[in-house]
C-alpha cells in the first residue's frame, strides 16, 4: 500500500466523514482506513470508494466536493489530523487493527444491516463514531 499516493483520498474521507468529530475521532478514521487497505492489499483510493462504505460518496464525487468547498475552513485542522494519524499508525498505533466504524445516529436500526453483532467487537466510541474489530 502506498500511503503519499493516497494522503488525498484520506483527507477528504475524513473532512466529509467526520469535520465535526474529535480529533482522535478523525484519527480513528485514518487508522481504519489505513488498517482495511493493508488488511485488503487495496489502494486508499479503493478502499473509501468501495460501493456504501462511506456515507459521504454515496451521492457521488461532485456532491462530496460541495460539501468541502462550503466548508473549507475545517480543511486544515483535518490535514492536520490525517498527517498525525498517519505517523501514529506508521508507529504502530493501529486502533487495534480496526476496520469498522459507524456512526449509529446515521445507520437505520443503529447497526450496519450487514454486520454480523457475533463477529465484531466494540473498542472505542469517539463523539459520534462506533471503531469495532472483527472477531
Amino acid at each position: 500500500m502506498n500511503i503519499q499516493s493516497g494522503i488525498f483520498w484520506l483527507i477528504l474521507t475524513v473532512f466529509l466523514e467526520a469535520r465535526n468529530q474529535t480529533p482522535q475521532g478523525q484519527k480513528n478514521i485514518v487508522k481504519v482506513i489505513l488498517n482495511r487497505a493493508e488488511k485488503k492489499n487495496h489502494s486508499i483510493y479503493d478502499i473509501v470508494f468501495k460501493r456504501l462504505q462511506f456515507s459521504c460518496y454515496n451521492e457521488g464525487l461532485a456532491s462530496a466536493l460541495l460539501d468541502v468547498a462550503y466548508e473549507a475552513k475545517h480543511v486544515g485542522s483535518v490535514t492536520e489530523n490525517v498527517m498525525r494519524a498517519i505517523d501514529e499508525w506508521e508507529e504502530g498505533d493501529n486502533l487495534n487493527g480496526d476496520t469498522l466504524y459507524y456512526n449509529p445516529k446515521v445507520v437505520k436500526g443503529g447497526w450496519p444491516s450487514t454486520w454480523d453483532r457475533n463477529k465484531t467487537k466494540i473498542v472505542v466510541t469517539e463523539k459520534d463514531h462506533v471503531f469495532l474489530i472483527e472477531v
